[in-house]
C-alpha cells in the first residue's frame, strides 16, 4: 500500500483542493482536522442532528395547546435555503370518553407549522405509540426554536418516554 503524506499544499486558488479518490477505493480521514463547508455538501445532506430525549410522564388536561416538557430544541440553520426536519416518538395514554380526543403540534417558535397528529378514545385508558415527522423551509440563518405541543378535548392526555429530534439538511 502506497502512502502520501504532504504538509501544505500551494499554489492553487483557495479553497480550491481537490482529491480524487479511484472507484472502489476509501480515503481514510479517521485523523483528519478541520470543517468541510457545508455549501460543498450536495442538496440534502445532513448537516446537523439534534436530539432529546425523556423519561418523564406528563400528563395534561388542558383545552388549548400547552408545550410538552423535554420536546423543545433550538436550531440555527447554515443557510437560509436549508431545511429542518422534525420528528418525535413517544408513548402516550388519553383517558376519555367516545368522541373525545388528544391533539399533538410541531411548533416553529411560537407558530403552529404542521397539521395536528390527533389520538380519538374508544375508552378510557387508550394506550398507544405516536409518531411524526414534517420539513420545515424556515428561510432565515437565526436561531428557531422547534417544540412539541398537545391539548385535550375532554379527559387527560399523558406523555410517556419519547425523543424529539431536529436535523438541517442542505437546501
Amino acid at each position: 500500500m502506497s502512502e502520501l503524506s504532504v504538509g501544505a499544499l500551494s499554489g492553487l486558488a483557495a479553497n480550491s483542493y481537490v482529491i480524487d479518490v479511484a472507484s472502489g477505493s476509501t480515503l481514510d480521514v479517521t485523523n483528519a482536522t478541520g470543517t468541510l463547508p457545508s455549501a460543498q455538501l450536495p442538496s440534502g445532506s445532513v448537516l446537523r442532528v439534534l436530539s432529546t430525549y425523556t423519561t418523564d410522564y406528563f400528563t395534561t388536561t388542558s383545552i388549548t395547546a400547552v408545550d410538552v416538557p423535554n420536546f423543545t430544541l433550538d436550531i440555527t440553520p447554515s443557510s437560509a435555503s436549508n431545511k429542518i426536519l422534525v420528528m418525535f416518538s413517544f408513548g402516550m395514554v388519553f383517558n376519555g370518553t367516545a368522541g373525545q380526543d388528544c391533539e399533538f403540534f410541531i411548533n416553529r417558535d411560537a407558530t403552529e407549522i404542521a397539521l395536528d397528529y390527533v389520538f380519538e378514545s374508544s375508552n378510557a385508558n387508550d394506550q398507544s405509540a405516536m409518531a411524526g415527522h414534517y420539513l420545515d423551509s424556515p428561510n432565515t440563518t437565526s436561531s428557531v426554536t422547534y417544540k412539541m405541543t398537545m391539548e385535550v378535548n375532554g379527559g387527560s392526555g399523558n406523555v410517556r418516554r419519547g425523543s424529539f429530534t431536529v436535523m438541517e439538511i442542505a437546501g
